[in-house]
């Protein structure tokens, strides 16, 4: 063809050099032209045909092949093809024309495997385990592996040489390797770690103050996690760290089924008193707070009767005895009844109302339970709402609350 081309110019008159340049560049032009030819009608007809496969099947997999385009990257082989067959018509080119579609199609390989990787992590991620054991460092392990062997294949058919001749000559380069995949192999150590040990999931939340990372964990790739801070922002953690350094895994509260609060009520120390039979008779009748008092005042004498069968009584009981309550042993009891009703508080779990030590601000009086829910606003508003009841009801146990003196307080005594 080439030839005949040329003959063909000559034959009206031009000359032979410029009749040769002028039929290899109508042939290249051939060339192109047919490759991209070739790539529309296999792609179109791959296309065609995967499509209506994908549509009647009910298998997932098929479709993240589809939607990944792995099968529209084979529609690339057709040009390669083209290449190969017009390499006879440039001599002179041969062998460059070869070595570029072996390279060509050693590419297209490469992109296949890697968007084949790509969709068999969105198959993964669809099940349940996939935030229990995240691949996606694996499989960036393994794109990594397939990289390399892209770049040995071309460099082996650009010198003429065998691929394993290549790799052969690879081991003398192992210290080299090392250190520029020396990230690399230590976050897939890290990671295989933290997969074994359970230490790290998809949708954990995590504290990691050094690095001000507060959030849920959104990825887990070969050097890094990503984390999302309840801010919004977006913190990156190289994996090695979360092995090396300490981290908070809030996890174990999600999976226990109650999440934490404990807030400190302070009082004033002079309003604390004894508090005679009839005030006790006064509040047992009062329809507000006899039912949580009551409820209360049972977890005491149970705890005092468990007391009481460990150890023997006291020949001469003190004056006064271990029986007579104060006003601040009143409202924890009915702190304890008013949480032990609460629908949001967990009674499976720790409920306490107890003392702290008494410091410049009074007597702290610590609320320590679980609410039933992890969720942070419900969580928020229920350690509000039961905050709030414990301040506004401790007036009615002749307590104060303590509050250092305002301005507002300095003007009244001035």
């Amino acid at each position: 063809m080439h030839k005949s081309i040329m003959d063909f110019f000559t034959y009206y008159g031009l000359e032979s050099g410029i009749s040769s340049y002028l039929s290899v560049f109508i042939m290249l032009i051939a060339m192109f032209f047919l490759c991209w030819l070739a790539n529309a009608a296999a792609k179109k007809i791959i296309s065609r045909a995967v499509y209506k496969i994908v549509k009647k099947s009910r298998n997932l997999w098929d479709d993240m092949l589809y939607e990944n385009k792995v099968f529209g990257e084979i529609s690339h082989i057709a040009p390669a093809l083209v290449i190969m067959a017009f390499t006879g018509y440039f001599p002179f080119w041969r062998e460059f024309l070869n070595k570029f579609a072996m390279i060509y199609l050693t590419l297209i390989g490469y992109i296949t495997i890697d968007r084949l990787i790509d969709s068999v992590e969105c198959i993964y991620k669809t099940y349940e385990v996939a935030k229990e054991k995240p691949i996606t460092s694996y499989l960036q392990v393994l794109k990594i592996f397939c990289v390399i062997v892209c770049l040995i294949i071309s460099v082996g058919v650009i010198v003429e040489k065998s691929p394993w001749t290549l790799l052969s000559g690879i081991g003398a380069m192992t210290a080299v390797l090392m250190v520029i995949f020396k990230d690399t192999i230590m976050g897939l150590s890290a990671g295989i770690q933290l997969s074994v040990n359970k230490m790290l999931h998809i949708g954990d939340w995590i504290e990691m103050s050094k690095y001000g990372a507060d959030g849920e964990v959104i990825e887990i790739t070969l050097n890094t996690v990503k984390v999302q801070n309840w801010d919004k922002t977006i913190i990156m953690i190289p994996v090695y760290n979360l092995i090396s350094e300490p981290f908070k895994n809030w996890r174990g509260m999600y999976a226990a089924g109650g999440r934490r609060i404990k807030r400190s009520v302070y009082i004033d120390v002079s309003s604390i008193k004894f508090c005679p039979a009839e005030t006790l008779q006064e509040y047992r009748r009062s329809a507000f707070l006899a039912e949580r008092l009551e409820t209360g005042f049972k977890a005491i004498d149970e705890r005092r009767h468990s007391v009481e069968e460990k150890e023997s009584k006291p020949e001469n009981p003190p004056e006064g005895g271990a029986c007579e309550l104060t006003n601040v042993a009143v409202f924890r009891a009915y702190i304890t009844g008013f949480l032990k009703k609460h629908p949001a508080v967990n009674d499976k779990m720790h409920i306490m109302a107890r003392l702290l030590q008494p410091c410049e601000h009074g007597l702290p009086v610590e609320i320590y339970a679980f609410c039933r829910r992890t969720e942070w606003e419900f969580y928020e508003a229920i350690q509000a709402e039961i905050t709030e009841h414990l301040l506004a009801i401790a007036p009615s146990f002749d307590l104060k609350i303590y509050q250092k003196p305002a301005g507002a307080d300095s003007r009244t005594i001035k």
